[in-house]
């Protein structure tokens, strides 16, 4: 899986340069990724799985093909929540109206074709359509492992922090849904993988209760930010080794770490020019 992943990350770079070697330079990027080698070969974990789903997502929404890039959301919801981290994206599509409401039926048809076969092998299928309401509550910490904001906040207030984060979180993402479609300018490839990076590293930096491998869909978005906007590829380097730091383990790497990448993540906000539009000075020049 980790191979298709690099290789869907090649899809996405060949968009943006037709010729040349930089798309087989940003697979290797990521097959050579130090999250990617911890994750899969030395944990085991399959977090590689659904944040393939979510790559998908994006090269599909990059060509314009609405039905496959929300199949592919679904595949990867069906893995694990934390597709969700790319909700924000597919909101935006929805405003400016790059996808057709009716097709967003198709991420719940995906996750109910894949409970099937464990429904007929005999788990109740309750049980299956709500794991992800029953797994939220497994674990009564405001970061585990996680290089985010709540690393600054004792766990002690765990009780009160939770909601609010929840709550901070929600807005966010209308907040950035209505700016975007407030927002004169058409959301281009360019920005299309600018939004995706935002909202793969916003959503588990302000969302309380999360692991240190959440940060995987932005591990992998930060290589393809870094290879479109090369300008700026320390945001790449800075998000890597925040979770890098954050698979060893050591809690005051953690929580240092956390916070040359919460930097990082202003200022790819602040670098978006569909929230920060530049302004347009002939619409203000009087004719004649």
């Amino acid at each position: 899986v980790d191979f298709l992943c690099g290789f869907l990350t090649y899809k996405i770079v060949r968009l943006k340069y037709p010729e040349g070697n930089k798309p087989i330079f940003a697979f290797l990027a990521v097959i050579l990724s130090p999250t990617v080698i911890y994750n899969s070969a030395l944990w085991g974990q399959c977090d590689s799985i659904y944040t393939t789903g979510l790559i998908a997502c994006i090269y599909f929404l990059c060509i314009q093909k609405e039905i496959p890039a929300l199949l592919s959301f679904g595949v990867g919801l069906s893995f694990k929540l934390q597709a969700m981290f790319l909700a924000p994206l597919l909101l935006i599509f929805l405003v400016k109206k790059k996808i057709h409401w009716y097709y967003l039926l198709l991420i719940p048809a995906v996750y109910i074709i894949a409970v099937l076969p464990p429904w007929l092998m005999g788990r109740p299928i309750q049980e299956l359509l709500l794991i992800y309401f029953s797994q939220a509550n497994k674990y009564k910490e405001l970061a585990k492992g996680a290089p985010n904001i709540y690393q600054w906040i004792p766990n002690n207030f765990y009780n009160i922090v939770v909601p609010i984060g929840l709550t901070l979180t929600v807005s966010a993402i209308f907040l950035l849904a209505y700016l975007v479609y407030k927002s004169k300018l058409k959301i281009t490839q360019d920005r299309l993988i600018h939004l995706a990076t935002i909202s793969v590293l916003f959503m588990p930096y302000i969302l309380p209760k999360m692991h240190e491998r959440y940060f995987y869909p932005a591990d992998i978005l930060s290589i393809i930010f870094a290879f479109y906007f090369p300008r700026y590829f320390w945001v790449a380097i800075v998000v890597q080794m925040a979770s890098f730091f954050s698979y060893l383990g050591t809690p005051i790497l953690i929580q240092l770490f956390s916070v040359p990448l919460g930097f990082a993540l202003w200022f790819v906000v602040r670098k978006c020019d569909l929230i920060y539009p530049k302004l347009n000075f002939r619409e203000y020049v009087p004719k004649g």
